[in-house]
Protein backbone atom coordinates (compact mmCIF):
# COMPACT_ATOMS: atom_id res chain seq x y z
CA UNK A 1 0.00 0.00 0.00
CA UNK A 2 1.55 2.94 -0.96
CA UNK A 3 -0.18 7.03 -0.52
CA UNK A 4 1.42 10.13 -2.69
CA UNK A 5 0.94 12.27 0.21
CA UNK A 6 3.47 11.78 2.61
CA UNK A 7 3.02 11.33 6.06
CA UNK A 8 1.35 8.52 8.77
CA UNK A 9 -1.97 7.49 8.51
CA UNK A 10 -3.52 6.07 11.57
CA UNK A 11 -6.07 4.13 8.92
CA UNK A 12 -3.47 2.88 7.19
CA UNK A 13 -1.78 0.93 9.95
CA UNK A 14 -4.55 -0.73 10.44
CA UNK A 15 -5.80 -1.51 7.30
CA UNK A 16 -2.91 -3.27 6.46
CA UNK A 17 -2.65 -5.57 9.32
CA UNK A 18 -5.93 -6.74 8.96
CA UNK A 19 -5.26 -6.92 5.14
CA UNK A 20 -1.99 -8.63 6.28
CA UNK A 21 -4.06 -10.77 8.91
CA UNK A 22 -6.93 -11.90 5.89
CA UNK A 23 -4.18 -12.66 3.13
CA UNK A 24 -1.93 -14.56 5.15
CA UNK A 25 -5.02 -16.63 6.28
CA UNK A 26 -6.92 -17.19 2.48
CA UNK A 27 -3.11 -18.43 1.19
CA UNK A 28 -2.59 -21.10 4.49
CA UNK A 29 -5.81 -22.30 4.53
CA UNK A 30 -5.45 -23.65 0.76
CA UNK A 31 -2.25 -24.93 1.93
CA UNK A 32 0.58 -22.57 1.13
CA UNK A 33 2.89 -21.47 3.95
CA UNK A 34 4.04 -17.73 3.62
CA UNK A 35 5.55 -15.01 5.52
CA UNK A 36 5.68 -11.46 5.06
CA UNK A 37 6.67 -7.97 6.85
CA UNK A 38 4.86 -5.01 7.75
CA UNK A 39 7.08 -1.98 7.47
CA UNK A 40 6.33 2.14 6.96
CA UNK A 41 8.35 4.97 5.46
CA UNK A 42 9.27 6.57 2.01
CA UNK A 43 10.14 4.09 -0.76
CA UNK A 44 9.90 4.46 -4.14
CA UNK A 45 7.88 3.12 -7.00
CA UNK A 46 8.03 4.00 -11.12
CA UNK A 47 8.13 1.34 -14.45
CA UNK A 48 11.05 0.22 -16.31
CA UNK A 49 11.78 1.94 -19.45
CA UNK A 50 10.13 -0.84 -21.56
CA UNK A 51 6.75 0.64 -18.91
CA UNK A 52 5.48 -3.08 -18.65
CA UNK A 53 7.07 -3.74 -15.14
CA UNK A 54 6.93 -2.01 -11.65
CA UNK A 55 9.40 -1.42 -9.65
CA UNK A 56 10.11 -0.96 -6.10
CA UNK A 57 12.90 0.57 -4.01
CA UNK A 58 13.83 2.40 -0.72
CA UNK A 59 14.22 2.43 2.93
CA UNK A 60 10.57 0.71 3.73
CA UNK A 61 11.08 -2.03 0.93
CA UNK A 62 14.76 -2.66 2.00
CA UNK A 63 13.56 -2.39 5.57
CA UNK A 64 10.64 -4.90 5.35
CA UNK A 65 12.93 -7.52 2.85
CA UNK A 66 15.80 -7.57 5.47
CA UNK A 67 13.48 -8.01 8.20
CA UNK A 68 11.14 -11.11 6.36
CA UNK A 69 14.78 -12.81 5.88
CA UNK A 70 15.62 -13.01 9.16
CA UNK A 71 12.52 -15.26 10.74
CA UNK A 72 12.37 -18.53 10.91
CA UNK A 73 8.59 -19.42 10.92
CA UNK A 74 5.51 -18.88 8.88
CA UNK A 75 3.43 -15.31 9.81
CA UNK A 76 3.82 -11.66 9.74
CA UNK A 77 6.05 -9.63 11.79
CA UNK A 78 5.48 -5.80 12.00
CA UNK A 79 7.90 -3.62 12.32
CA UNK A 80 8.56 -0.81 15.03
CA UNK A 81 8.04 1.73 12.32
CA UNK A 82 5.15 0.77 11.71
CA UNK A 83 3.14 0.25 14.73
CA UNK A 84 5.10 2.66 17.10
CA UNK A 85 3.62 5.71 15.51
CA UNK A 86 0.08 3.98 16.12
CA UNK A 87 0.26 3.70 19.53
CA UNK A 88 1.93 7.03 19.93
CA UNK A 89 -1.54 8.66 17.99
CA UNK A 90 -3.65 6.36 19.88
CA UNK A 91 -1.97 6.21 23.39
CA UNK A 92 -5.45 4.81 25.01
CA UNK A 93 -6.62 2.33 22.35
CA UNK A 94 -3.82 0.18 23.06
CA UNK A 95 -2.15 0.44 26.44
CA UNK A 96 0.65 -2.42 25.36
CA UNK A 97 0.20 -3.38 21.86
CA UNK A 98 3.13 -6.31 22.94
CA UNK A 99 0.82 -7.86 25.52
CA UNK A 100 -2.73 -7.70 23.57
CA UNK A 101 -3.61 -10.62 21.59
CA UNK A 102 -5.88 -9.22 19.26
CA UNK A 103 -2.07 -7.24 17.69
CA UNK A 104 0.62 -10.61 18.76
CA UNK A 105 3.54 -10.53 21.15
CA UNK A 106 6.18 -8.13 21.10
CA UNK A 107 10.27 -9.23 20.73
CA UNK A 108 13.01 -8.20 22.79
CA UNK A 109 13.40 -6.34 19.39
CA UNK A 110 10.30 -4.36 19.50
CA UNK A 111 9.14 -6.17 16.35
CA UNK A 112 5.41 -7.68 16.87
CA UNK A 113 4.54 -10.68 15.54
CA UNK A 114 1.41 -10.97 14.12
CA UNK A 115 -1.94 -12.42 15.60
CA UNK A 116 -3.67 -13.15 11.90
CA UNK A 117 -6.47 -14.78 13.19
CA UNK A 118 -9.13 -11.79 13.31
CA UNK A 119 -12.40 -13.42 12.56
CA UNK A 120 -11.16 -16.24 14.84
CA UNK A 121 -11.08 -14.48 17.87
CA UNK A 122 -14.71 -12.09 16.93
CA UNK A 123 -16.34 -15.38 16.24
CA UNK A 124 -14.58 -16.64 20.07
CA UNK A 125 -15.80 -13.49 21.82
CA UNK A 126 -19.25 -12.59 20.34
CA UNK A 127 -21.84 -12.80 22.74
CA UNK A 128 -24.23 -13.76 19.81
CA UNK A 129 -21.89 -17.00 18.92
CA UNK A 130 -23.74 -20.51 18.38
CA UNK A 131 -23.92 -23.67 16.42
CA UNK A 132 -26.83 -22.18 14.71
CA UNK A 133 -24.85 -18.90 13.86
CA UNK A 134 -22.29 -22.03 12.29
CA UNK A 135 -25.51 -23.45 10.08
CA UNK A 136 -25.74 -20.25 8.71
CA UNK A 137 -25.57 -20.44 4.66
CA UNK A 138 -23.87 -16.62 5.12
CA UNK A 139 -21.14 -17.95 7.45
CA UNK A 140 -18.24 -15.18 6.90
CA UNK A 141 -15.45 -17.13 4.78
CA UNK A 142 -13.20 -15.27 6.35
CA UNK A 143 -13.81 -17.27 9.28
CA UNK A 144 -13.80 -20.17 7.43
CA UNK A 145 -10.49 -19.50 6.06
CA UNK A 146 -8.89 -18.23 9.69
CA UNK A 147 -10.58 -22.17 10.79
CA UNK A 148 -8.63 -23.73 7.95
CA UNK A 149 -4.99 -22.09 8.20
CA UNK A 150 -5.22 -22.76 11.84
CA UNK A 151 -5.98 -26.34 11.65
CA UNK A 152 -3.30 -26.32 8.57
CA UNK A 153 -1.01 -24.98 10.77
CA UNK A 154 -1.68 -27.63 13.97
CA UNK A 155 -1.98 -31.04 11.54
CA UNK A 156 1.33 -29.98 9.60
CA UNK A 157 3.45 -29.47 12.93
CA UNK A 158 1.87 -32.48 14.64
CA UNK A 159 3.12 -34.87 11.25
CA UNK A 160 6.54 -32.96 12.14
CA UNK A 161 6.27 -33.81 15.43
CA UNK A 162 5.10 -37.50 15.12
CA UNK A 163 8.25 -38.03 12.43
CA UNK A 164 10.09 -36.76 15.38
CA UNK A 165 11.39 -34.32 12.81
CA UNK A 166 12.63 -31.01 15.19
CA UNK A 167 15.20 -29.53 13.34
CA UNK A 168 15.06 -29.23 9.82
CA UNK A 169 14.51 -25.67 8.12
CA UNK A 170 10.93 -26.36 7.17
CA UNK A 171 10.34 -28.53 10.64
CA UNK A 172 11.13 -25.53 12.64
CA UNK A 173 9.37 -22.87 11.00
CA UNK A 174 6.12 -25.16 11.40
CA UNK A 175 7.52 -25.71 14.90
CA UNK A 176 7.82 -21.91 16.25
CA UNK A 177 4.47 -20.73 14.14
CA UNK A 178 2.07 -23.37 16.08
CA UNK A 179 4.46 -22.47 19.60
CA UNK A 180 3.67 -18.75 19.29
CA UNK A 181 0.25 -19.85 18.00
CA UNK A 182 0.04 -21.83 21.45
CA UNK A 183 1.00 -18.79 23.50
CA UNK A 184 -1.28 -16.02 22.06
CA UNK A 185 -4.19 -17.76 21.64
CA UNK A 186 -4.39 -19.44 24.80
CA UNK A 187 -5.86 -23.09 25.43
CA UNK A 188 -9.86 -21.70 25.92
CA UNK A 189 -9.44 -20.72 22.20
CA UNK A 190 -7.51 -23.44 20.47
CA UNK A 191 -10.23 -26.10 22.22
CA UNK A 192 -12.67 -24.50 20.60
CA UNK A 193 -11.44 -23.44 17.37
CA UNK A 194 -10.45 -27.23 16.92
CA UNK A 195 -14.55 -28.09 18.30
CA UNK A 196 -15.78 -25.69 16.14
CA UNK A 197 -13.90 -27.32 13.27
CA UNK A 198 -15.26 -31.15 13.89
CA UNK A 199 -18.02 -29.57 13.55
CA UNK A 200 -18.08 -27.59 10.67
CA UNK A 201 -16.45 -30.81 9.05
CA UNK A 202 -19.31 -33.36 10.23
CA UNK A 203 -21.77 -30.43 8.95
CA UNK A 204 -20.02 -30.19 5.21
CA UNK A 205 -19.18 -26.71 6.11
CA UNK A 206 -15.65 -26.03 5.12
CA UNK A 207 -16.11 -25.72 1.38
Amino acid sequence: MYQDKPGYGDWAFLDIYAIGGMLFSALLSQGLAVRGTISFGEFEYRMDQSGNHPIYFGRAFIEAYQAEQKEKWIGITILPSAWKPYKKNNPGLIPDIGKHNTWGSQRRDEIVLLNPFIKLIAYYQSDDFSNDTLQQSTLDYLFINDIKAFIFLRETTQKYREQGEFSSSTAVKYHATSAFLDQILGKSIIDWALSVFEFLKKNSLLS
